[in-house]
């Protein structure tokens, strides 16, 4: 696999689980991108292997949700996807990182909201449920892969492994970032 723009790899010297983690998927949801700032420097790992990725660059270089298209949507299938689509930053960038994904067990992606008003929750398909409750987040919902095909968790869940999405929060909370860590 190419070196990828954005992804930091944390290996442990046992073998163990490979997790990619994500933050920045929407280059204006800051709270993941703070998260690992505050862990990557010092995480040391007991087994396997942990990507950071982050997302979108050159959203988050611009601090937008996305340049072309909703990179959250673009880990599907590509006949589902419109030639406009297909020709995007975001598409190209979701090719990049499917490589990654497809040598990982499980995928974490750290999202925010706009909103001032919102509770954060967890989304993810029944398989991952136990995974997911042991996050710091009440509330857990499935039945996205569904509703709206082509996400990281989407994608994960579509190769067998465990895909969850936590939303953290209000974008720039100090609540959403210490959630954000917690969830990691």
């Amino acid at each position: 696999m190419k070196n990828s723009e954005g992804v930091k790899i944390i290996r442990s010297n046992n073998p163990g689980k490979t997790v990619v983690i994500l933050a920045g998927v929407h280059g204006n949801e800051v709270c993941g991108l703070k998260a690992f700032e505050e862990i990557i420097p010092s995480l040391k790992i007991d087994r396997g292997i942990v990507y950071f990725v982050y997302g979108n660059p050159r959203a988050i270089a611009k601090n937008v949700r996305q340049t072309e298209m909703n990179l959250n949507r673009a880990f599907i299938e590509p006949s589902k996807l419109t030639k406009i689509e297909k020709q995007s930053y975001e598409y190209k960038r979701s090719r990049e990182l499917i490589p990654i994904f497809d040598q990982c067990d499980a995928s974490l992606d750290l999202h925010s909201f706009t909103g001032p008003k919102g509770t954060p929750f967890i989304i993810c398909e029944s398989r991952s449920y136990e995974i997911a409750k042991k996050l710091p987040l009440d509330i857990i919902s499935s039945g996205w892969d569904n509703l709206e095909p082509g996400s990281t968790d989407y994608y994960m869940n579509s190769i067998g492994g465990l895909g969850i999405c936590v939303e953290c929060g209000q974008h720039q909370e100090t609540f959403s970032v210490a959630k954000a860590k917690e969830s990691i």
